[in-house]
């Protein structure tokens, strides 16, 4: 016989379904001998278990009543020792102690519902014999409540809610169909449970309390560590960190360190990091919000030529490859037109021309980076960026960024360094074969009077092209640090760690020492030694356009105007802008402080009126380099305010522009002089 089938003898019953509840001896029907033990005799339950009773099963009446459910209610009239038996018996043979019945109650919902504390019966004890049976005690029934809400109805059963929220407290956030929390049961029922309540409530506000504190606490230990790191005042209050403008917070480890999880930086550029809260920092456009203190470009974007820390918007590649060799290309012819054996006005001017625009050129930058120049009109922001255009293009150091020529945003500055001197190398190749080509075709025999002709065009390279060949070779030396005492990492490759001081201080003398022998130590020497070398034509023909045009004990002054260049350009690899301004700044201003002193105390030309126009200019470019600097320091010194600021601007322009008008007005009025000249010449022959 199937012992899990075996029905007991069923009397009539008027409420089979209320009845087993009640304990009506007559209302079994449907009940097995599972049943039959759970109810009235737990030590049973192991014999049955042997014999392969199912001692989970259901009643037979389709009400779901399990043996569990029998076992629970066994509790309300049993006491003493043995009155949770039952259940425990259950538990020890593996039957299910959570199946639900035909209205969805599992055996915790019964327990929760017929048993009472206020009796004796510690419902605590079945719910927690039923969770390690690994039952589940969040099951819902028909009306949407887990166990939790009838515990929480009627008196109340404390210790039980304490105990099931102690398991889940999310529970006792569901709702009933009725829309009611176990929370609002309680309430609604006006029971004793309210007091748990009442005291979770206490609790949270507490613990609240307590992490406000705590929060409070560490933001302000964070805000002072973070003030240390970069000598700036971060603002904590409410509990976000707002970022000032220019500085920015990173998890970078080879920033921060191993015991931080996030430090603070100070960005290279302040431009580029405009500030706020700390969650939503960004970057202003164009920079990577990846990158340490937005020091590098998105994609899209590329390094300025001029500073590291600049990003640009790539254009098209191929107008981009088309002003990278089409500029340096024109300068070169240029310069070369007008190295005459007798330097006319108009090779003097355009010496004049380049020279200004190198320094006018280093300082828009600044000017339009200034607060001045966004409080300022729109038509005086017109004037600045269409003065930055114009001398920008008689410089070959200004230009499309290397990356965006490389389609990459962070070159490496090998690659910068061969596109820098590409150009000059193909132009020297190039003007070395013509000039061989040249004089093998008009029948000179390879010998050293071909070298005047060799000389030439590496004499007017090195005017164009030596001082950007040198910024290009210093770029490796700088060096930039994100907090007051951290790591160095290099300007041009953020991502790479400083090399010792020696080696940088090294490669800097190194590339200066260079520079001197190529070019005005060269030229020095070329001019001194030139009669001791070659006959006077032929130095005039070779020299003329270096020595013409000066007093003779002043020769070697172009050799000095060179050596300004490069100076100029040098500084500005060395001392980026956006990074260090004020060093900048102040090495051109002692450049050009040098130069002027040395021009007025020596007035190297031959015509007075040349003597008056480079001294004019000089002291346009060494004043337009002191307002600039006024510019810049509009935002550390509270004094210089707008009415200050906004005239220097004005000044500043009247500075560069009216000398910069000047200069180029002469130079082509001087052309079409030359044309005329042309031109009457050709109708006289014609005559």
């Amino acid at each position: 016989m199937n012992l899990s089938e075996t029905q007991t003898d069923c009397g009539s019953c008027n409420d089979v379904q209320s009845g087993w509840r009640a304990g009506i001896d007559h209302c079994s029907c449907g009940f097995t001998l599972a049943h039959y033990a759970a109810r009235e005799n737990p030590e049973f339950l192991p014999m049955l278990q042997k014999a392969g009773a199912n001692l989970s099963i259901a009643d037979a009446d389709g009400l779901g009543v399990t043996p569990a459910h029998l076992a629970v209610i066994r509790n309300r009239w049993k006491s003493g020792k043995d009155w949770m038996d039952s259940l425990l018996k259950l538990h020890e043979v593996g039957a299910r102690l959570d199946m639900p019945d035909i209205n969805g109650s599992t055996p915790a919902h019964v327990a929760c519902q017929e048993l009472s504390e206020s009796t004796g019966k510690n419902v605590t004890d079945v719910l927690s014999e039923i969770n390690m049976s690994g039952g589940n005690l969040t099951l819902v029934d028909h009306e949407g409540r887990t166990p939790a809400h009838y515990c929480a109805a009627g008196k109340g059963n404390p210790k039980a809610i304490e105990f099931l929220y102690s398991l889940d407290p999310q529970a006792f956030d569901i709702r009933d169909h009725l829309n009611q929390t176990v929370e609002d049961m309680a309430e609604a029922a006006g029971s004793i449970v309210e007091v748990f309540f009442a005291k979770l409530r206490a609790d949270k506000l507490k613990l609240r309390a307590d992490e406000l504190a705590n929060a409070t606490l560490r933001m302000a230990r964070l805000c002072s560590k973070l003030d240390k790191e970069v000598h700036a005042l971060f603002d904590c209050a409410e509990q976000v960190i707002k970022i000032p403008e220019g500085y920015a917070i990173t998890r970078q480890r080879a920033i921060c360190p191993k015991d931080d999880d996030e430090c603070a930086v100070k960005c290279p550029n302040p431009k580029a990091c405009p500030g706020g809260l700390y969650a939503r920092q960004q970057c202003s456009a164009g920079y990577d919000v990846r990158s340490v203190g937005c020091s590098q470009c998105d994609v899209g974007f590329g390094r300025s030529n001029q500073d590291p820390f600049v990003c640009g918007q790539c254009g098209d590649i191929w107008q981009m490859w088309t002003v990278h060799l089409g500029k340096p290309v024109g300068i070169y012819i240029l310069s070369l037109r007008s190295a005459k054996p007798n330097r006319d006005l108009q090779s003097v001017l355009f010496n004049m021309l380049l020279s200004f625009c190198t320094v006018s050129a280093s300082l828009w930058p600044a000017i339009k980076d200034s607060q001045a120049y966004h409080h300022t009109l729109p038509a005086v922001q017109a004037v600045v960026m269409a003065g930055d255009a114009s001398m920008s293009t008689t410089t070959p150091w200004h230009g499309p960024s290397m990356d965006c020529l490389l389609k990459v945003s962070q070159a490496p500055m090998t690659q910068w360094l061969l596109l820098t001197g590409g150009v000059p190398i193909i132009l020297l190749i190039a003007s070395l074969t013509t000039a061989l080509v040249g004089s093998l075709w008009s029948g000179h025999q390879l010998d050293k009077q071909l070298l005047p002709d060799f000389i030439k065009p590496c004499l007017v390279l090195t005017n164009c092209f030596l001082p950007d060949l040198l910024g290009a070779l210093v770029r490796f030396v700088p060096c930039i640090h994100f907090q007051l005492v951290a790591t160095s990492f290099e300007s041009y490759a953020v991502t790479e760690e400083c090399a010792g001081v020696g080696r940088r201080y090294a490669i800097c003398i190194c590339t200066l020492l260079l520079g001197a022998a190529i070019g005005p130590g060269a030229w020095i020497s070329l001019i001194h030694h030139r009669t001791s070398m070659w006959p006077g034509e032929t130095c005039q023909q070779l020299l003329g356009f270096l020595t013409s045009g000066y007093r003779g004990e002043f020769a070697w002054w172009q050799a000095g105007v060179l050596a300004r260049k490069c100076l100029l350009v040098t500084a500005a690899s060395l001392f980026p802008m956006s990074y260090s301004p004020m060093l900048f700044l102040a090495c051109v201003l002692v450049i050009m402080g040098a130069s002027l002193t040395c021009h007025t105390l020596t007035w190297p030309y031959d015509d007075a009126f040349l003597n008056a126009l480079e001294f004019g200019t000089l002291v346009s470019s060494t004043l337009a380099v002191m307002a600039t600097m006024l510019l810049s320091l509009q935002r550390t010194t509270w004094s210089l305010d707008f009415s200050i600021t906004c005239p220097v601007l004005v000044l500043l322009l009247v500075l560069l522009m009216v000398p910069f008008a000047v200069l180029m007005a002469l130079f082509l009025r001087e052309a079409l002089r030359k044309v005329q000249h042309v031109n009457q010449g050709a109708n006289e022959d014609a005559k």
